[in-house]
Protein backbone atom coordinates (compact mmCIF):
# COMPACT_ATOMS: atom_id res chain seq x y z
CA UNK A 1 0.00 0.00 0.00
CA UNK A 2 1.13 3.57 -0.80
CA UNK A 3 0.17 6.27 1.46
CA UNK A 4 0.72 9.66 0.52
CA UNK A 5 -0.28 12.83 2.95
CA UNK A 6 -1.69 15.27 1.48
CA UNK A 7 -2.81 19.11 2.70
CA UNK A 8 -4.66 21.81 1.49
CA UNK A 9 -5.18 25.87 2.59
CA UNK A 10 -8.61 26.49 4.71
CA UNK A 11 -9.38 28.68 1.41
CA UNK A 12 -9.38 25.59 -1.02
CA UNK A 13 -11.74 23.70 2.01
CA UNK A 14 -13.99 26.41 2.18
CA UNK A 15 -14.39 26.28 -1.87
CA UNK A 16 -14.84 22.65 -2.14
CA UNK A 17 -17.24 22.47 0.90
CA UNK A 18 -19.29 25.25 -0.85
CA UNK A 19 -19.40 23.38 -4.12
CA UNK A 20 -19.83 19.88 -2.25
CA UNK A 21 -21.32 20.12 0.91
CA UNK A 22 -21.58 17.30 3.65
CA UNK A 23 -25.08 16.64 4.79
CA UNK A 24 -23.64 13.74 5.96
CA UNK A 25 -24.77 11.52 3.26
CA UNK A 26 -21.88 8.87 1.95
CA UNK A 27 -22.64 9.89 -1.37
CA UNK A 28 -21.41 13.44 -0.56
CA UNK A 29 -18.33 12.18 1.21
CA UNK A 30 -17.59 10.89 -1.85
CA UNK A 31 -18.14 13.40 -4.45
CA UNK A 32 -15.64 15.09 -2.24
CA UNK A 33 -13.06 12.48 -1.94
CA UNK A 34 -13.05 12.41 -6.16
CA UNK A 35 -12.39 16.66 -5.84
CA UNK A 36 -9.07 15.81 -3.81
CA UNK A 37 -7.69 13.24 -5.61
CA UNK A 38 -7.88 15.91 -8.61
CA UNK A 39 -6.50 17.89 -6.82
CA UNK A 40 -3.77 15.63 -5.13
CA UNK A 41 -3.33 15.13 -9.11
CA UNK A 42 -2.90 18.78 -10.57
CA UNK A 43 -0.18 19.46 -7.46
CA UNK A 44 1.33 16.60 -8.52
CA UNK A 45 0.69 16.32 -12.87
CA UNK A 46 -0.25 20.13 -13.28
CA UNK A 47 -1.06 18.89 -16.44
CA UNK A 48 -3.26 15.94 -15.67
CA UNK A 49 -6.71 16.02 -16.98
CA UNK A 50 -9.84 14.02 -15.84
CA UNK A 51 -12.60 12.53 -17.29
CA UNK A 52 -15.51 10.97 -15.47
CA UNK A 53 -15.19 7.09 -14.71
CA UNK A 54 -16.94 4.28 -16.85
CA UNK A 55 -17.40 0.65 -16.36
CA UNK A 56 -16.49 0.50 -12.18
CA UNK A 57 -14.74 3.33 -12.34
CA UNK A 58 -15.03 6.91 -10.24
CA UNK A 59 -12.44 8.18 -11.99
CA UNK A 60 -10.26 8.46 -14.83
CA UNK A 61 -6.58 10.53 -14.74
CA UNK A 62 -4.60 11.08 -17.64
CA UNK A 63 -1.29 12.21 -16.15
CA UNK A 64 2.55 11.21 -17.48
CA UNK A 65 1.44 9.97 -20.88
CA UNK A 66 -0.58 7.06 -19.22
CA UNK A 67 -4.86 7.22 -18.55
CA UNK A 68 -5.71 5.28 -15.30
CA UNK A 69 -8.61 4.62 -13.71
CA UNK A 70 -9.55 4.88 -10.46
CA UNK A 71 -12.01 3.64 -7.60
CA UNK A 72 -12.12 6.41 -4.90
CA UNK A 73 -13.87 6.02 -1.30
CA UNK A 74 -13.72 8.92 0.92
CA UNK A 75 -14.49 8.88 5.25
CA UNK A 76 -14.39 11.61 7.44
CA UNK A 77 -12.31 8.86 9.47
CA UNK A 78 -8.31 9.50 10.27
CA UNK A 79 -7.72 5.87 9.64
CA UNK A 80 -8.82 3.84 6.53
CA UNK A 81 -11.67 2.28 8.42
CA UNK A 82 -12.02 -0.81 6.88
CA UNK A 83 -15.72 -1.92 8.57
CA UNK A 84 -17.22 1.16 6.42
CA UNK A 85 -14.97 0.51 2.99
CA UNK A 86 -17.55 -1.25 0.80
CA UNK A 87 -18.22 -1.69 -2.76
CA UNK A 88 -21.39 -1.94 -4.24
CA UNK A 89 -20.85 -2.57 -8.15
CA UNK A 90 -20.27 -5.91 -9.76
CA UNK A 91 -18.20 -3.65 -12.45
CA UNK A 92 -15.81 -1.65 -9.35
CA UNK A 93 -16.03 -5.44 -8.39
CA UNK A 94 -14.68 -6.69 -11.46
CA UNK A 95 -12.48 -3.81 -12.76
CA UNK A 96 -10.73 -3.91 -9.07
CA UNK A 97 -10.26 -7.90 -9.26
CA UNK A 98 -8.70 -6.82 -12.75
CA UNK A 99 -5.85 -4.44 -11.21
CA UNK A 100 -7.31 -0.77 -10.94
CA UNK A 101 -6.32 1.12 -8.12
CA UNK A 102 -8.54 1.83 -5.02
CA UNK A 103 -7.78 5.13 -3.55
CA UNK A 104 -9.30 5.79 -0.05
CA UNK A 105 -8.83 9.03 1.25
CA UNK A 106 -8.88 9.37 4.93
CA UNK A 107 -10.21 12.97 7.46
CA UNK A 108 -12.26 14.14 4.74
CA UNK A 109 -13.34 17.80 5.88
CA UNK A 110 -9.46 18.39 7.08
CA UNK A 111 -7.14 20.51 5.96
CA UNK A 112 -4.35 17.24 6.17
CA UNK A 113 -5.27 13.77 4.65
CA UNK A 114 -4.03 10.30 3.95
CA UNK A 115 -4.78 9.03 0.13
CA UNK A 116 -4.23 5.23 0.22
CA UNK A 117 -3.53 3.61 -2.79
CA UNK A 118 -4.47 -0.09 -2.48
CA UNK A 119 -4.40 -3.07 -4.93
CA UNK A 120 -6.69 -6.21 -4.47
CA UNK A 121 -4.81 -9.25 -3.68
CA UNK A 122 -1.45 -7.03 -1.94
CA UNK A 123 -3.56 -4.81 0.54
CA UNK A 124 -7.53 -5.82 0.53
CA UNK A 125 -9.75 -8.69 -0.18
CA UNK A 126 -13.33 -8.15 -1.35
CA UNK A 127 -15.78 -10.46 0.51
CA UNK A 128 -18.90 -11.11 -0.75
CA UNK A 129 -21.57 -9.48 1.09
CA UNK A 130 -25.12 -7.71 0.65
CA UNK A 131 -21.94 -5.34 -0.63
CA UNK A 132 -18.13 -6.34 -1.04
CA UNK A 133 -16.37 -5.43 2.06
CA UNK A 134 -13.02 -4.43 2.10
CA UNK A 135 -10.57 -6.02 3.89
CA UNK A 136 -6.80 -5.28 4.56
CA UNK A 137 -4.72 -8.37 3.62
CA UNK A 138 -2.58 -9.84 6.83
CA UNK A 139 1.21 -8.71 6.32
CA UNK A 140 0.59 -5.84 4.34
CA UNK A 141 3.69 -3.54 3.50
CA UNK A 142 2.95 0.08 3.58
CA UNK A 143 5.15 2.43 1.58
CA UNK A 144 4.80 6.08 1.19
Amino acid sequence: MIIDNFAINQEQLDRLLSHHPNTGKNSDVGSIAVKIVEMYFKNRYPDATFLKGSKGADMEVNYQGKIERFEVKGTVDPSIAWQKLKVSSQDCYECLLEGMTLIRVTSIGALKMKLHFMKYGEDFILEPEVRFAVKPVRNSKSTK
